[in-house]
């Protein structure tokens, strides 16, 4: 339960500070990858790296 919490809490986090067009990094365990937001939907965003889209939770994206 306490951990659930702290995903909501870093999503909240996470979601401020999101804007379209924004730059942002997708944290992943070993490494950090630079990206540029193209859509912001409910719970993940749509971003855009190395030439490709992803759908990338909230969770694993920190403002650049």
């Amino acid at each position: 339960q306490v951990q659930n919490m702290i995903q909501d809490i870093k999503t909240m986090k996470a979601k401020s500070a999101l804007v379209v067009g924004g730059n942002v990094f997708v944290v992943q365990k070993t490494k950090k990858t630079p990206g540029v937001i193209e859509k912001i939907n409910q719970k993940k965003a749509l971003v855009k790296m190395r030439g490709a889209l992803y759908n990338v939770p909230f969770s694993m994206l920190e403002a650049a």
